[in-house]
């Protein structure tokens, strides 16, 4: 079986780098920040759990948060990187690798 190559991020050059810091910083200072928020989410919801199936849910919603954070963060980094003429590969899990598989999601 062939296994998939692994899509590789473009080098940027030296001005390319210098061009895009400042956005690049902003943008992982606003994902920090997003990421400190869920983890309070979770924090609050976990110690409102009072049984073993709210504590699973409270894990659900947290994953699924940090799912949507990471989407989202990819997003805002394509267009970023697209605004100065730099295509970035797309991930497996958008091209239908198995690396977005989520488990118990398997056709029968």
């Amino acid at each position: 079986m062939a296994q998939q190559q692994k899509p590789v991020a473009p080098r940027l050059t030296p001005p390319q780098q210098e061009q895009l810091f400042p956005e690049q910083k902003a943008l992982w200072l606003k994902h920090q920040r997003a990421r400190i928020s869920a983890i309070q989410t979770a924090e609050r919801c976990v110690n409102a759990a009072r049984t073993a199936e709210a504590f699973k849910g409270c894990l659900r919603q947290e994953r699924q948060a940090n799912m949507a954070l990471r989407r989202s963060h990819m997003a805002e980094m394509r267009a970023l990187y697209g605004r100065h003429g730099i295509q970035l590969p797309e991930p497996l899990w958008q091209g239908g690798g198995q690396a977005g598989k989520q488990r118990g999601s398997e056709e029968i």
